[in-house]
């Protein structure tokens, strides 16, 4: 039997294996044994194989679309999102990446938050615009201790002109995005489509904290953003647009979404 086959032939039993788990906890432990290694087979020479990986991961997606509590190995992947070079491989494990970082604990989300950051670097722009998406809401929570590899890899990340310049432009539009606008609403005049569509999810109502309301809610990521953006506005290329950012920053939300 061809090295191929094996391949097919393993694919088939993972996916016997899926279909098999009838309970939550049969279904998570599949998904947190099977999906990251199928994923690395995306990339075969062999037709045959790839045709079987995007059967097992169309059945996954289905469980998963019903059942929002599942885990999906976001390290694990995230790990291979960093050290592959086929645009492919990328594609497919950013898609796992957004589907599984919302599914995860506040703890797990702060300590994925870093490594998500670094992973920006050399990475498509729509890609980079999905990452932050998933981690701007947490960059005020991200702990990083001195003499850290995480905190040197961050600084050396930020010390990159098209990372700052990227992560800045990111922040000035969640910054100007108006609140109670929802995923049916016109584009604002102010961000482009693809920057709408990036910044739509970040303030979905069912994820507003139970203590707080939706203005508050994202009067608080305000705050920590302008307290970021501070902190990147030294950038030669940027500081001319330091005093209509820190003009923004002054102004309440509820209030500038009275003047649009």
């Amino acid at each position: 039997m061809s090295s191929n086959s094996d391949e097919i032939a393993l694919l088939e039993r993972v996916l016997l294996r899926l279909a098999c788990a009838d309970t939550d906890e049969q279904l998570q432990n599949a998904v947190s044994k099977f999906l990251a290694p199928v994923l690395l087979k995306i990339v075969s020479s062999d037709e045959a194989v790839r045709l079987k990986v995007m059967e097992v991961l169309t059945h996954i997606n289905k469980r998963l679309k019903t059942r929002p509590l599942i885990q999906i190995p976001v390290q694990d992947i995230l790990a291979q999102y960093q050290n592959t070079d086929s645009s492919f491989a990328m594609n497919f494990a950013i898609i796992y990446i957004t589907m599984g970082f919302p599914r995860l604990s506040p703890e797990l989300k702060a300590q994925l938050t870093p490594q998500l950051l670094v992973a920006l670097k050399g990475k498509p722009e729509v890609h980079q615009d999905k990452i932050l998406a998933l981690i701007v809401p947490l960059l005020g929570d991200i702990k990083l201790p001195e003499g850290s590899t995480a905190r040197k890899e961050v600084q050396e990340l930020l010390a990159q002109d098209s990372v700052k310049l990227q992560l800045i432009s990111f922040l000035q539009d969640v910054l100007l995005f108006p609140y109670g606008i929802t995923q049916d609403s016109e584009v604002p005049a102010e961000l482009q489509s693809k920057d709408f569509a990036s910044l739509i999810g970040l303030f979905p109502k069912e994820s507003f904290e139970d203590h707080l309301n939706p203005l508050d809610r994202v009067n608080s990521l305000s705050t920590t953003l302008q307290k970021i953006l501070q902190q990147l506005l030294t950038h030669p290329h940027i500081a001319r647009r330091g005093f209509f950012i820190r003009n923004l920053c002054s102004v309440p939300r509820e209030e500038s979404v009275e003047r649009r």
